[in-house]
């Protein structure tokens, strides 16, 4: 059966568009920029459709770095998880302990090179930073969500802890015994924090 000049023309035109539309899904998926110059978008980008398993310690690294960035800046989860389908948010939600584990390690080994005087202040900082991160819950896979008033404590807080203690268990010996030391530091200065504040009373 022969197509008319026009409906070829159409044809032609939808083949063309399609092959624009996945080029441009495959560039967006594959080809993200460096994620030390990603802006915030391509940063989730680079959460929502990369399996960071695959990527070097490095790079996770630094998306972990650029993520705590964008959260000191103030990050609305909410506004994230409503652009995102069920799958990406799995994705982030399961890239996000990919992204803690060196990150960890670095801010163990830092608070390791700091003078006593030093320390305390610095994980106040670093209590600060995890707190930055509050509303990541929001993503918990649908099959996990627990209620309303449970989800900041099932989301964000065993999140944390969890990988803060399967980065210790996993580390190196030195690692090991420095991430221990922060760890014992940052719990017993989140709960004095907490106690100490006014929500507390």
């Amino acid at each position: 059966m022969r197509l008319s000049r026009g409906k070829l023309l159409i044809l032609v035109s939808a083949i063309s568009m399609g092959i624009t539309i996945g080029a441009v899904i495959f560039l967006t998926q594959h080809n993200l920029p460096n994620p030390d110059c990603a802006n915030r978008q391509e940063l989730f980008c680079w959460l929502a459709y990369k399996d960071l398993n695959k990527q070097s310690r490095e790079t996770r690294l630094i998306l972990a770095n650029r993520l705590e960035e964008e959260c000191s800046k103030g990050l609305d989860w909410n506004a994230v998880g409503v652009k995102l389908d069920e799958t990406q948010q799995n994705r982030v939600w399961n890239n996000i302990p990919l992204l803690l584990r060196p990150w960890f390690v670095e801010k163990a080994r830092y608070y390791g090179k700091l003078t006593s005087e030093k320390r305390l202040n610095y994980v106040d900082r670093l209590i600060d930073s995890i707190t930055a991160w509050r509303g990541i819950e929001t993503l918990l896979p649908s099959r996990t969500k627990v209620t309303e008033g449970e989800k900041t404590s099932a989301g964000l807080s065993n999140l944390l802890w969890n990988e803060f203690e399967r980065t210790q268990r996993e580390s190196d010996p030195p690692d090991r015994e420095q991430i221990g030391e922060l760890w014992s530091v940052l719990k017993i200065r989140w709960l004095v924090r907490n106690l100490s504040s006014p929500t507390a009373a």
